[in-house]
């Protein structure tokens, strides 16, 4: 009976005593202020606010709201003794900081202790020795001071029972130090945001809240077939929905990338499955390990960040595909951190078939089907996801929104397959050949070159269902690579193949990039496809500097902000035979062009 009047006491003593306050400001991507914007708590529910013409927030939390959502706190016992010249106290909460200070009896500080962070329990200070006197003792813990009165007389030291301050606020402030919470805001169209906070007590908050770049056009339904048998010798005609009908507004375009998507999922890679349960992450010595939750099943993979660009940022960072493998292609450029992709782990190349790691083994229903590359490009997008978290974005001083891939080779078909997240502003793709830049109908015309009939049984990239389509079948492909680099469009992407690298099919990568670039045109963005095709071999674009321009160009507009111009940069190494290879003519489209920055693809 006595605790319950006890915690009844300082429910209602917190609850007009104690108040705390959170604060900020709601921005939108270019600092602009975002008024009517509601932001509110997830635990405590019924406390939000709406922004101010300024942006501006505040949310009162007062006592019973802090004891309400953590009544565990009211049984909070804070007990102090002395053993010998040992301080004991003990506390049912963490603190932050606790020190204690020694006064004489005329008010002179005698010693001042920190202990700094104190976990609960029982805590412990042995006190300096003192000439027989009364002293007070004051304790602090998170700002909070509690003083007591001590006499020494030479052998011990012992306690008054007179106490000074109050104990009982301590409780609050410790609920409050201690608060787990979450800052949901939100506005009709924008994306609404979550932030962690570890306090109800923070002020100078910031925001940010994006635009939702969803379009208003309504995409009519599909389906994907269930076989395909029609031979089509030429390019398929990236303008052309499945059902027969052509594009004619640029808007249109993002429907058809859906379909586009579906069929280079359902004939090529596999399926990538959907963001799963739960996404978490923790950063320590530059090693970010994230954890994706599927049901019951949990995995984890790492990646390491070096080369974050000094100054308080956020700085963007290029994630690298090939981490543990051999080094090839141009270094990362400097003013970008450097995110290490070991993608094996997620889903290894290697045969046997099906591809090992992280991957299947959380989508296990999936794995017959699923290739490494589309596995790849799961991992990716969890990489995107951990970096995205308010905590990590901290810690790390990246900047999720200016994120790009990068990797030759093998690897550079991994990092061509950002084409499945928008999330990720710029793709540089170098010599990846088949599996991304190298169009399967040409290849199959020429001689020594990789074709689909042998990249198959070479590594697990591609998925199972692209196993039929070998040899002579690869015409009844329903798309070709070039609608895969097309599926970037109108967002921007460079990539970089050699005149030299004949097992990559030179005249195979041009005619995909070639036939690509008639998208971007159309929908009024041809700036944003840097196609370069150097006069060199395998993965050695760093030693021209044609290639390296572009490069940098992009880089420089894209991740850095820059005001550099990206126009012409495609390279005509070869002459497109459209009589051969393309499928229909190109449209003019009606409309505005569609804005770079548009996400619909975020899983």
């Amino acid at each position: 009976m006595i605790k319950q009047m006890i915690a009844a006491f300082i429910a209602v003593w917190c609850s007009f005593s104690y108040a705390a306050t959170l604060s900020g400001t709601v921005k939108d991507e270019n600092g602009a202020a975002v008024p009517a914007a509601i932001v509110g708590l997830a635990n405590l529910a019924e406390l939000k606010d709406t922004t101010d013409d300024a942006g501006m927030f505040t949310i009162t939390v007062s006592g019973s709201d802090i004891l309400k959502h953590t009544p565990d706190l009211t049984g909070n016992d804070l007990r102090i003794s002395l053993h010998g010249k040992t301080l004991l106290f003990t506390n049912s909460v963490d603190c932050k900081n606790a020190s204690v200070t020694l006064y004489s009896g005329n008010g002179r500080q005698v010693t001042a202790l920190n202990m700094g962070q104190q976990r609960a329990g029982v805590l412990q200070q042995i006190l300096p020795e003192l000439s027989p006197g009364y002293y007070m003792v004051q304790l602090e813990l998170d700002g909070v001071k509690t003083t007591y009165d001590m006499i020494a007389d030479g052998q011990r030291y012992y306690l008054k029972g007179t106490r000074h301050g109050s104990l009982h606020k301590k409780i609050t402030f410790a609920a409050s130090a201690n608060a787990v919470d979450t800052l949901k805001t939100s506005k009709s169209g924008y994306v609404t945001t979550n932030m962690a906070i570890d306090s109800y007590e923070k002020k100078d908050i910031t925001v940010i809240l994006k635009k939702e770049n969803k379009t208003n056009i309504e995409c009519a339904d599909y389906e994907v077939p269930s076989s395909f048998n029609v031979s089509n010798a030429k390019m398929p005609d990236p303008f052309r929905f499945i059902n027969g009908t052509r594009l004619s507004k640029k808007e249109e375009w993002l429907c058809r990338r859906n379909e586009i998507r579906a069929l280079a999922e359902a004939t090529i890679y596999g399926t990538k499955p959907p963001k799963p349960d739960k996404v978490a992450a923790s950063f320590s010595n530059g090693k970010l390990t994230i954890t994706s939750t599927v049901g019951s099943n949990s995995k984890s993979f790492s990646v390491t960040i070096s080369g974050v660009p000094s100054g308080e940022g956020p700085h963007p960072a290029i994630i690298n595909f090939g981490a543990g493998g051999m080094s090839m292609g141009p270094s990362i450029p400097s003013g970008v951190a450097k995110i290490e992709y070991p993608q094996d782990n997620v889903a290894s190349e290697r045969n046997p078939r099906p591809a090992k790691g992280v991957f299947n083994d959380l989508y296990p229903n999936l794995k017959n089907n699923q290739g490494a590359l589309i596995g790849w490009a799961w991992g990716l997008s969890r990489i995107v996801d951990a970096l995205e978290l308010p905590e990590i974005q901290q810690a790390t001083k990246i900047d999720p929104k200016r994120l790009g891939t990068m990797g030759c080779s093998r690897w550079g078909k991994g990092a061509g397959m950002a084409v499945f997240d928008d999330r990720i502003v710029l793709p540089i793709v170098l010599s990846p050949g088949s599996g991304f830049s190298s169009t399967w109908r040409v290849a199959e015309t020429q001689g020594n070159v990789q074709k689909a009939s042998q990249i198959y049984g070479e590594c697990t990239w591609m998925g199972a269902v692209f196993q039929k389509f070998g040899g002579s079948n690869v015409n009844k492909l329903p798309i070709d690579q070039h609608e895969v680099i097309a599926m970037r469009a109108p967002r921007p992407i460079v990539l970089l193949e050699g005149t030299n690298d004949s097992w990559n099919c030179p005249t195979c990568c041009y005619h995909a990039a070639k036939y690509a670039s008639f998208v971007f045109e159309a929908l009024g963005v041809p700036d944003n496809f840097g196609w370069g095709h150097g006069n060199h071999g395998h993965c050695a674009q760093s030693g021209n500097a044609g290639q390296m321009k572009i490069l940098n160009a992009f880089v420089d507009r894209f991740l850095l902000n820059k005001d550099v111009p990206t126009s012409g940069m495609f390279s005509e190494s070869f002459t497109f035979d459209k009589s051969k290879w393309q499928d229909g003519e190109v449209p003019e489209l009606e409309g505005e062009p569609l804005k770079t920055n548009t996400i619909l693809w975020d899983e």
